[in-house]
């Protein structure tokens, strides 16, 4: 007889690639894992990985309920009053994305001072124009809002381009070699007003929607350009769009927006010098594989009686 030592919902819709729930159930033998849930089955689920944020109107209905685990790269919206009263631990799959984000930061840094745009509007009106100049990034310098895995990785690629990475982040105390100093979220005005590359990967923490609004986008520099990476909402878009048609900068990439999609009546679609890419940044065919393996290892941490890897506590990493 097979002693179960979990019970594992897989609350991962079509990212879960077929067949793979038996093949989870074949390398963990004393776990069960359901794809769906039949009512019997809510007294004894204790594992949920999942892709999408849970209510607790789901999460009250699973009594022996230890452990969350999110696709997510940050996991603070699953700390939900139900979850957090209970003790129910959260963890993440913290650094999956930041391969695929790094290669899209690095690469709109470059467009933008290559003015891949511009080139983009000359080529359609059939413009050859010998004048423009184009800008080189040594010496540079990068506002990076967030040295979490993804920021870390963002400010590796771009310290080997000779770029100055200036960074915000919770603990100031750890100061990495690749970048140039550290502050935390009260340095953001001196940072706004150096950087000639304001990067954005910070997590859904409180506070931040709007952070990056008319006021701060006056304040840089108009040869500064903006990248927002996953960070949604902390920047007011009927701003950006001005301060791109009237110059207080010089160009921006976003891959998120305050609302996604982004509607189809937003000024951001005409508006000069923007890289516009539809919530895809972090696309990685090795995707699957990588949060497979993060959460297999904790899975592997958890019957083992040892403390969860990528634990969320609260606060959210930056």
């Amino acid at each position: 007889m097979r002693i179960l030592n979990c019970h594992v919902w897989l609350r991962l819709g079509d990212e879960l690639p077929e067949g793979d729930a038996e093949r989870l159930g074949r390398e963990f033998p004393n776990a069960r894992f359901s794809v769906e849930l039949k009512p019997d089955d809510h007294s004894s689920v204790d594992i949920i990985f999942t892709r999408s944020r849970l209510p607790d109107e789901t999460t009250v209905q699973l009594p022996s309920l230890k452990w969350i685990h999110t696709t997510y790269g940050g996991g603070l919206s699953f700390l939900t009053p139900h979850v957090a009263s209970q003790g129910i631990a959260v963890t993440c799959s913290r650094g999956v994305q930041a391969h695929p984000l790094s290669e899209y930061a690095e690469a709109c840094v470059l467009a933008l001072a290559k003015k891949f745009p511009l080139l983009s509007e000359f080529k359609q009106a059939r413009r050859w124009d010998e004048t423009l100049a184009l800008d080189t990034l040594s010496g540079k310098v990068v506002g990076l809002l967030g040295l979490g895995a993804v920021g870390s990785a963002v400010a590796q690629r771009l310290h080997k381009q000779e770029m100055k990475v200036r960074a915000i982040r919770r603990n100031v105390n750890q100061v990495p070699p690749y970048v140039e100093s550290v502050c935390g979220m009260e340095g953001l005005d001196g940072i706004l007003s150096e950087a000639d590359f304001l990067i954005v990967g910070l997590p859904p923490i409180p506070g931040i929607q709007g952070l990056i609004g008319e006021g701060q986008l006056r304040s840089m520099k108009t040869t500064s350009h903006l990248i927002n990476l996953v960070t949604r909402g902390i920047v007011d878009d009927e701003a950006l769009a001005r301060a791109l048609r009237e110059g207080w900068i010089a160009g921006a990439a976003c891959n998120v927006f305050g609302a996604n999609p982004l509607p189809t009546t937003s000024p951001l679609w005409d508006a000069p010098n923007l890289i516009i890419s539809p919530n895809i940044a972090q696309t990685d065919p090795l995707r699957w594989s990588k949060l497979r393996n993060v959460f297999t290892e904790n899975l592997k941490r958890h019957l083992r009686g040892e403390a969860l890897a990528n634990r969320v506590d609260g606060q959210g990493a930056y």
